[in-house]
């Protein structure tokens, strides 16, 4: 195997773990004024969210959409709570506690997946996610996009590197499983700061990481300003040689979760690769590992 890849094959279940998407409603701070306005430059979260993931619906609708989806598809019975659009710790606790607490006797559920920045975390949260362990699975998915400071200043981000590295290690302190994302082609991140990013969180207690392509999104402060910035986008060949890097350098015990991103095509500004579907991408990762004879680690020096 030339990378490792994430597998929600649970070994106690033996059979597929599906992710459901839930839109629990959250804002983000960087939207809000607690911490900016405007968002990241980047972000349009209307082009992740799935068809049957909406603040329209409420959630146990969401929850039936999705398991009629899934269970069709992959004829699975046991799901992950996938609590993705915006920040989904950026709540009083008594607050998360309403949204949280009905997966614990859910028999549907195995877990929950918390996607959320890493300067919207605190003790008192992470105590109850660690309570809440004890019976489900509780995964923290972190937005660390890059560890420079200029790129995230230059994004909107609202937080700094330091940031991210305190929230991941408090939550692995705490024994709770982390993933981080990280943005490959950033403004202003150079392919040796990109590569660096893959020497930090290799000294971290991580259990998986989903890298993307930087995409500029339609309604976003970055496509305003894609053609009077001349913001470098990676062809095809240069992000699938890039992620080959990234990876080469990544702790091997790291799972891979994902390295492109597909979104609806009318969200699309650039990059567009000729209409390759991430399938495709994958294929041409996998083919220039091979081509390399390299593998994941091989340049990790513990």
């Amino acid at each position: 195997m030339c990378y490792k890849k994430f597998n929600f094959e649970f070994e106690k279940h033996h059979k597929r773990i599906q992710k459901i998407a839930i839109n629990a409603g959250f804002d983000c701070p960087n939207r809000t004024g607690e911490k900016g306005f405007g968002g990241c430059s980047f972000c349009n979260n209307n082009a992740f969210i799935p068809f049957y993931s909406s603040t329209e619906k409420e959630i146990e609708n969401q929850i039936e959409k999705g398991i009629s989806f899934f269970s069709k598809k992959y004829r699975t019975d046991k799901y992950l709570a996938y609590f993705q659009a915006y920040t989904n710790t950026n709540a009083p606790l008594n607050e998360l506690k309403k949204i949280y607490d009905p997966f614990i006797n859910d028999d549907r559920f195995i877990g929950i997946v918390i996607g959320t920045r890493p300067d919207c975390i605190n003790d008192e949260i992470l105590d109850y996610l660690k309570f809440i362990s004890k019976t489900r699975y509780i995964k923290i998915e972190y937005g660390v996009e890059t560890f420079n400071d200029k790129a995230l200043e230059f994004c909107n981000r609202g937080h700094t590197a330091q940031e991210s590295l305190e929230a991941i290690k408090k939550t692995a302190d705490v024994n709770l499983p982390v993933g981080v994302h990280f943005i490959l082609g950033l403004p202003l991140d150079s392919k040796e700061e990109i590569i660096s990013n893959s020497k930090i969180i290799s000294k971290h207690k991580i259990e998986s990481i989903k890298l993307h392509q930087l995409q500029i999104l339609e309604g976003t402060a970055l496509a305003k300003n894609y053609e009077k910035n001349k913001i470098k986008l990676y062809s095809v060949e240069e992000y699938v040689e890039l992620v080959v890097d990234f990876l080469e350098h990544l702790n091997p015990e790291i799972a891979v979760e994902r390295f492109i991103n597909e979104v609806p095509p009318k969200y699309l500004v650039a990059p567009k690769w000729g209409g390759l579907r991430a399938t495709d991408i994958i294929k041409l990762v996998e083919q220039q590992f091979q081509k390399r004879k390299t593998r994941q680690g091989i340049y990790f020096n513990s």
